[in-house]
């Protein structure tokens, strides 16, 4: 009997250590899912969240010294209820002033037309029949501005204010090297305007090669940048409308 006694105590006991044993085995299993876990999600956001901060901060020290822009142009304007694209061709001019904005693009094609943009207001001039539309941006003209100026001398804490930012990736556009970022508004104002930005910033110089302004209905406007300078000598003649004697102002917004 007592050898049976010290054969069952002996069997009890090397059960309880087998099953102490596969605890541990879990466990330390367990801890190294957890390891692996962590790992990987810090591979997946760390690096990226490095990489946009770099993109911002270069964003940031290009702001410091910017004053002026002038481009070369493709703006296509995308209407997404007839799947229709139509492209002009032309040069931009911005500039900071003490005013605020100021801005011009000149359409060369496929038909000579001008925008002027000045605080609140816009400015639209077909030279073939000698009539300039007159706009007030009105409660919009801060956001107008944003987005006019949108990676041209604008900081990287300032999207930050203004965005959620999420970085895409690393992209060509063009034959130039860019980081993409993707923007999404955060004020209720904006978003009544636009759904997201994007913007392919140089990886070279700090300014964007391509926008793209993404409208709650679909519609977008894709505007691509070439031939970039970078704070150039502006004249007013360069930033406002030269406008000939006689020619006709309207004021949609009066009409309707």
């Amino acid at each position: 009997m007592k050898s049976i006694a010290v054969k069952l105590c002996t069997t009890n006991r090397s059960l309880r250590v087998a099953a102490q044993n596969r605890r541990k085995r879990h466990a330390r299993r367990a801890t190294m899912c957890v390891v692996l876990a962590c790992s990987a999600a810090f591979a997946a956001r760390g690096p990226q969240s490095t990489a946009l901060k770099d993109v911002l901060s270069r964003l940031d020290q290009a702001a410091k010294t910017f004053h002026s822009t002038a481009a070369r142009i493709s703006w296509t304007k995308h209407t997404a209820v007839l799947n229709d694209d139509s492209t002009q061709t032309g040069t931009a001019y911005r500039a900071k002033t003490a005013k605020g904005l100021l801005g011009r693009i000149e359409i060369e094609k496929p038909e000579k037309k001008g925008y002027a943009f000045e605080g609140r207001m816009v400015q639209i001039y077909y030279p073939n029949i000698k009539e300039v539309d007159i706009y007030d941006a009105g409660v919009h003209g801060e956001q107008l501005e944003q987005f006019l100026m949108l990676g041209f001398g604008t900081s990287g804490a300032e999207l930050e204010k203004t965005y959620d930012i999420r970085l895409v990736g690393s992209e060509t556009v063009n034959g130039e090297k860019t980081v993409h970022l993707a923007l999404t508004p955060k004020s209720a104002k904006a978003k009544e305007l636009i759904k997201q930005v994007d913007l392919w910033i140089s990886e070279k110089g700090n300014y964007p090669v391509q926008e793209k302004v993404l409208e709650k209905s679909g519609d977008y406007n894709l505007i691509s940048f070439s031939d970039v300078q970078i704070n150039p000598p502006l004249k007013d003649s360069d930033l406002k409308l030269q406008l000939p004697t006689g020619v006709k102002k309207v004021y949609p917004q009066k009409e309707k």
